[in-house]
Parts: structure tokens; sequence; C-alpha cells
């Protein structure tokens, strides 16, 4: 769930970047914390 917060952080204060970037970046955060991408799936982009 950390990994989780963090991501939502981050995405709040990149948030003009597109979609796509978003979802990339919860790829890299996810292989960072071993955490399945699934986790992030309905994460608010």
């Amino acid at each position: 769930m950390k990994a989780f917060r963090l991501f939502l952080v981050i995405s709040n204060r990149n948030n003009n970047l597109n979609k796509y970037n978003n979802i990339k970046l919860a790829q890299i955060i996810s292989k960072l914390y071993g955490t399945d991408y699934i986790d992030y799936c309905h994460a608010p982009f």
C-alpha cells in the first residue's frame, strides 16, 4: 500500500501527463516494489 500511495502522490503532481505516461509510471513503480500492476488499474489517472 505504501507504493500505491506513492503512485497517487506522483500522479497527482503530474496530472498534466497523459494517461499513457501515468500507466507506464505505474508499471515502473510496480516493478520496483514487486507489486502487481493490477493494483494500479483503478487509480485516478
